[in-house]
């Protein structure tokens, strides 16, 4: 072994000691100045503006906006609830955070317009706080009970008093319906009554209102005008109302006209004589009037159907026509006006005709009497013809215009066919054609009336007005 001190394994030159010494002084001394800067618990944040990286240093791992620290609340939102109506003030976004102080310029989304304020409803909005939207409502709610002036009314006794009189001004922001909190005043008692009445709005909210009311007293009683003493023909069918009223008339009021009851008991319309006929009306406050006219019930007269008759003619005919064209113009207003009904008058042509003219219905001889009466007033001739062998009786005319004699028949059946002037020959053919519904239809002996023209009228082209 040579004479030189050999190193010791691992051992350092005494210079390398002392470097790594100084190292160590100095890392000791900057730790301890990050635990006295950093207390446990407190992490460093970093911040773009003060604590950017060295240029070409790789930067930090998050380069976003740091989040609140974490004892920071997050932004929260809640519902509004405002009072509809006129006054109500739309909100902006900071009267839907919990905490707007904290998050000034929060912008809010989805208001509507400011007439939705005026009605209830629910709106649903946004609200943008610290980079968040927050979900919330606008809730526009009615919870006012409405408002109204009160107001006194009078009516007579007896008079119906409206709940809805006794308030004016009603004001709500919805629809109001306005009730008797007690059963309705009795204005049958005259004199003064205390009277309370409920408004209550679409949504609930009632209030009361309280009025008097003023019942006046009424003695007089009702008025029946237009009564008087009635001429009928037998047959007719009366209207006994017919010009008649029932006033109650009151001071200060306007006219109420009042149910009217009669009582006809007493009048037989089928037999000639004179009948009492009786009004009655009795008003709201139970005072009653009553009075009696006199019914007088006339035969029928050939004079009173001729009045009917001429007054029709007058209607449908004019002087300028032929014969023939008022002819068909009284076929024409038979067929088409008057209503066939299963039986009726047969005692006379005057009767049945006159009763034709009042009801508008009959069978087959008012049919026939109504032709007769107004074919003879226009100067035809005329006769009635006689079904035979038929099951129920048939009744027709047998007419003569100047050139002759002519079936006429205004009766309707079935099967309809063209009986206006028609032949013999034709009455036979019309008999087949209603044989599945009318036996015999128009079968008559011939031996009984004048001869019927064989050949159709030479006035029949062209009869119609």
């Amino acid at each position: 072994m040579s004479g030189r001190r050999g190193k010791r394994q691992g051992e350092r030159p005494a210079r390398i000691r002392k470097r790594y010494a100084g190292i160590a002084v100095v890392l000791g001394a900057a730790a301890l100045a990050v635990i006295l800067l950093f207390p446990p618990g407190r992490t460093p944040a970093y911040t773009p503006e003060t604590d950017a990286p060295a240029s070409g240093s790789p930067p930090p791992a998050e380069s976003a906006a740091p989040s609140p620290p974490p004892s920071e609340e997050p932004p929260a939102a809640a519902s509004l609830t405002v009072e509809a109506g006129p006054d109500a003030v739309m909100p902006g976004a900071e009267d839907f955070l919990t905490d707007p102080a904290r998050f000034p310029g929060a912008v809010l989304e989805g208001l509507p317009e400011p007439e939705a304020l005026l009605t209830p409803g629910r709106y649903p909005l946004r609200v943008r706080a610290g980079g968040v939207w927050l979900e919330t409502e606008l809730i526009v709610a009615d919870t006012t009970p409405p408002a109204g002036v009160p107001a006194d009314v009078t009516v007579w006794q007896g008079d119906a008093a409206e709940a809805e009189a006794f308030v004016t001004d009603i004001e709500d922001v919805s629809p109001v319906t306005v009730r008797y909190r007690d059963p309705p005043p009795d204005t049958a008692v005259p004199g003064e009554h205390g009277v309370t009445v409920i408004l209550e709005d679409a949504h609930g909210n009632a209030a009361e209102i309280t009025a008097s009311l003023t019942v006046r007293e009424d003695r007089a009683p009702p008025r029946i005008e237009g009564a008087r003493d009635l001429t009928f023909f037998l047959g007719d069918r009366a209207a006994y109302r017919r010009g008649v009223t029932a006033l109650d008339r009151r001071e200060g009021a306007e006219d109420l006209e009042l149910d009217l009851e009669v009582n006809s008991s007493a009048v037989n319309l089928a037999e000639p004589g004179d009948y009492p006929l009786t009004y009655r009306a009795v008003d709201r406050a139970g005072n009653e009037t009553v009075e009696t006219v006199r019914v007088t019930v006339l035969e029928v007269t050939e004079e009173r159907v001729g009045e009917l008759a001429g007054a029709l003619l007058e209607e449908i005919t004019h002087p300028d026509m032929s014969i023939y064209q008022k002819a068909y113009a009284i076929y024409t207003w038979v067929t088409g006006r008057i209503y066939y009904a299963g039986s009726a008058e047969k005692d006379s042509v005057p009767l049945a005709a006159y009763l034709g003219f009042q009801t508008r219905q009959g069978d087959c001889y008012t049919f026939y009497a109504l032709s007769e009466v107004l074919l003879t007033r226009i100067g035809a001739e005329c006769l009635r013809v006689d079904r035979i062998d038929g099951y129920v009786n048939h009744y027709w005319n047998l007419v003569n215009l100047g050139d002759g004699w002519y079936h006429f028949d205004t009766t309707p059946f079935t099967i309809p066919c063209d009986t206006f002037l028609f032949t013999d020959a034709q009455a036979g053919e019309y008999t087949r054609i209603q044989r599945e519904t009318v036996r015999n239809c128009y079968k008559f002996d011939p031996s009984l009336y004048p001869a019927v023209n064989t050949e159709p009228s030479s006035q029949f082209t062209g009869i119609t007005p």
